[in-house]
């Protein structure tokens, strides 16, 4: 009796069972007829929906998005703001470490020009040396919220917000990074013209794929640029929430422009439903959150916190896909050039001697690490860089440690019991550490550092208008249009560096077209711009980057372009592999 009456509550729960997927097909999406062939995705394909939370590479190193608005320039709003605005070119996803590899979209705000594709921008061509037009590409809308409401992109509105960020709305430029242009005007309802005061080798940089150039609406700006609620663009998502040190939202634009093919057939862009950026300064949270698959994506976290996830959890090395690449950057202490007693190159070169830059190296890099990669880097080839063995003497000895010379410099310039310095840096995981290793190097010789540590955006806003005293950090990334940088007024050049001879070496540099002569004028300057000692230079590491396997089309791209995180649209989710993995 009991045998006969266990199989009919089995043969009930058989039947219930095999009911319940129609009931709830019929209660989330219509139910396949008779004739409708039910398709299973291939194991690859890709698939619409699910949530992606990234630990944001630009998040861990400046706490969440400091502002909306592109006229505040800052770097750390223009990556949040690159999902939700398009610019006017982009990388080309296809030629990337998912598509064919050609480039790797490591760089956090560098791409070759080769590497970009159009983006609000479908064509683009020189009618002069000096004037350059982009033929704006059909059918773009701004997404279907406040305050556009899906209406359609013009040109006018392209020219309004490209004017507004340079500061031509007001007859002259904002910041003398774009010192070059000239004007920026509308052909006709599909074309916008720039024009340069002389011709422009690193336009592509400057005003392509480059800072800041992200197209927004006026009707934000009428509503409001410093409120998330009136953010409204052209791209592959938008913001529907923001909690201040908590987390950003963003949620799918279905009407974004961008297709994808893959294996012949066609798809519309995003995948993804959701990006969830968590705001965890706290890396040992961030690290926590990545080995219990709290996090989909672990990005730039250096060789320090790949070691820290992998001692902890080992058996994740062979599960994780992951990158390791050196870094096209890092950071340098910047030095105020005109001001005592800094303007004695003798002192730059008497605090740069005083580094142990291997134990710097040894330290935070987990032992692999560059010495010279500023301004020109390994990567950009022997056409461009030279080897710090290779350097003059007077820039090898720089790289040196020798604290018993740099006393002897200091002496010799006027200083034989040092001085009283700072150094200002930003928040990160790092900078208390490194920073009282660089106050025990200096104290060696004599100067005695205070330690500041602000928020990224304050130090920023200090280099910007060039208030702080001392030494102050600035984050640096080698590529041939950094060089534009240390112009005697630009924006960047916190140090107010200023010399005639780079001014004019770099005024040719910009200006020849021709790729060989070009490339052998920036390699002299390279040399020529390190024997002035500007900037105390820190050594660089290996960043690595991880993600589990459930993220798919997705191979550590990093940027495509400057700060733009817009790679994400060509990524999904795969489901059953995270439910197989447990999570």
């Amino acid at each position: 009796m009991m045998r006969k009456i266990t199989w009919v509550m089995i043969s009930c729960l058989l039947v219930i069972a095999l009911l319940l997927p129609s009931c709830k097909g019929a209660a989330e999406e219509p139910a396949a007829s008779e004739e409708e062939e039910v398709v299973v995705p291939a194991k690859d394909e890709p698939v619409y929906g699910g949530t992606l939370t990234p630990a944001f590479c630009v998040q861990n190193w400046a706490g969440g998005p400091t502002g909306w608005d592109m006229v505040k320039w800052t770097w750390m709003g223009h990556a949040y703001q690159s999902f939700v605005c398009d610019g006017l070119l982009m990388g080309d996803f296809t030629k990337g470490p998912s598509g064919t590899g050609e480039f790797t979209f490591a760089s956090t705000d560098f791409i070759s020009d080769a590497a970009a594709t159009g983006a609000l921008a479908e064509s683009w061509e020189f009618s002069t040396p000096t004037i350059l037009h982009f033929n704006l590409r059909e059918g773009v809308k701004w997404q279907n919220k406040f305050p556009t409401y899906g209406r359609a992109l013009t040109a006018d509105d392209v020219v309004w917000a490209l004017n507004r960020t340079i500061g031509f709305e007001d007859g002259k430029g904002r910041w003398p990074r774009h010192n070059f242009l000239k004007a920026v005007t509308k052909v006709d309802d599909s074309t916008i013209q720039f024009e340069f005061t002389d011709p422009m080798a690193f336009w592509g940089y400057e005003i392509g794929w480059g800072p800041y150039m992200l197209i927004y609406p006026p009707e934000s700006e009428e509503a409001g640029l410093d409120d998330w609620k009136n953010i409204a663009g052209t791209g592959p998502f938008y913001v529907e929430d923001y909690v201040s040190d908590s987390q950003v939202t963003f949620a799918r634009n279905p009407d974004w422009w961008a297709t994808w093919t893959k294996d012949g057939k066609t798809y519309q862009l995003p995948f993804l439903d959701k990006i969830i950026i968590p705001i965890m300064p706290d890396m040992a949270a961030r690290q926590a959150a990545f080995r219990t698959g709290k996090l989909d994506i672990y990005q730039m976290g250096g060789m320090m916190t790949k070691r820290d996830i992998l001692e902890v959890s080992p058996e994740l090395e062979d599960i994780l896909g992951s990158t390791q690449v050196m870094r096209g950057g890092g950071w340098n202490l910047l030095i105020p050039w005109d001001k005592e007693p800094y303007n004695d190159i003798r002192v730059r070169q008497a605090l740069n001697m005083a580094l142990d830059r291997q134990a710097l190296i040894d330290a935070f890099y987990e032992g692999v690490g560059d010495l010279l990669y500023f301004p020109l880097q390994k990567s950009d080839g022997p056409t461009l860089y030279t080897p710090l063995e290779d350097c003059p003497e007077s820039i090898q000895m720089q790289y040196e440690y020798d604290p018993v010379k740099a006393k002897q410099y200091l002496a010799d310039a006027g200083y034989p019991n040092g001085f009283n310095t700072t150094i200002t840096m930003g928040v990160s995981d790092t900078a208390p550490d490194f920073g009282a290793m660089l106050q025990e190097f200096f104290a060696a010789i004599g100067v005695t550092a205070d330690l500041r540590i602000m928020e990224e955006a304050t130090v920023q806003a200090m280099g910007f208008d060039r208030s702080f005293e001392g030494l102050i950090a600035h984050g640096v990334q080698a590529r041939p249009q950094v060089f534009n940088d240390m112009t005697c007024d630009h924006a960047y050049n916190f140090g107010g560096f200023c010399d005639e001879k780079f001014t004019a070496d770099w005024a040719k540099a910009k200006t020849t077209p021709d790729i060989a002569q070009r490339d052998a004028l920036l390699k002299e300057l390279m040399v020529y711009l390190n024997s002035l000692c500007p900037w105390i230079q820190m050594p660089t590491g290996a960043e690595w980057t991880a993600w589990w396997p459930w993220v798919k089309n997705y191979s550590g791209e990093t940027s495509f372009g400057f700060h733009k995180h817009n790679y994400w649209a060509y990524a999904w989710i795969d489901e059953d592999k995270k439910a197989e993995l447990g999570y």
